[in-house]
């Protein structure tokens, strides 16, 4: 009868263990975000400063495949280029996200780096159409 209490006490403690176990592996594994994916997440971000963090990030790593060179090594018949680096594996949804956010911020991007917000935008469309109201146009 003995044993078969130890054996009950093991059956519910190993399964109790592991995921103790594995809860704090994960809380000491905090992961490292990079500054430009913390940059582009931030309305308040120096444009200038944020592009230069992301190329300083990939300065001499391998960039994630983007979908033009899938289409073209799909059209020229190639073999598609592999990504090999572990960064290039881990940020490939935030390089994307990156370089999809650079390209529609471009047009609202200050000479000093400052990005336009909403409001900012808004009030420049409303000061455009007051002007062309005024000239006829």
């Amino acid at each position: 009868m003995t044993q078969l209490k130890l054996l009950r006490t093991a059956i519910l403690l190993v399964p109790l263990f592991l995921l103790a176990t594995n809860a704090a592996a994960q809380q000491n594994t905090k992961a490292v975000i990079p500054d430009w994916v913390k940059m582009m997440n931030d309305s308040t971000v120096n444009y200038f400063n944020a592009v230069k963090a992301f190329n300083d990030f990939w300065k001499n790593k391998e960039k994630p495949v983007e979908e033009d060179e899938v289409f073209e090594s799909h059209v020229k018949k190639e073999k598609r280029r592999e990504i090999l680096t572990a960064d290039a594996q881990k940020y490939v949804f935030e390089y994307k996200k990156f370089l999809n956010w650079q390209r529609s911020v471009l047009p609202y991007v200050q000479p000093d780096g400052h990005i336009l917000n909403n409001d900012e935008r808004l009030r420049i469309f409303e000061e455009e159409q007051q002007r062309r109201k005024q000239s006829g146009l």
